[in-house]
């Protein structure tokens, strides 16, 4: 039962982070457009290069205040993907 609880209440997660002017990722030769996927406890958002990670950072601090649930950035992990140029970008913001 908690699982499912748990599915319901971080649903409005992903709804927030659709809701941004962020950009699907796009995979070469599969249609499929992907931005987030959820799994129990594990929430991925995947990002083109030419998305402000502040747009990310901005949706979820809305969504925990509103929800009054807390963002543990010290499980979070980023796996950059893309030119070493983008990576570099991303590392120096």
């Amino acid at each position: 039962m908690s699982c499912l609880l748990y599915d319901i209440a971080i649903e409005p997660l992903a709804e927030t982070i659709w809701r941004t002017n962020l950009k699907e990722f796009r995979i070469q030769g599969i249609e499929k457009k992907i931005l987030v996927s959820m799994f129990t406890d594990n929430t991925m958002v995947y990002m083109n290069e030419n998305d402000d990670m502040r747009l990310l950072e901005d949706s979820i601090k809305s969504f925990c205040e509103v929800s009054t649930t807390k963002f543990n950035k010290e499980k979070s992990e980023i796996l950059l993907i893309g030119t070493k140029k983008y990576r570099d970008k991303v590392t120096s913001n």
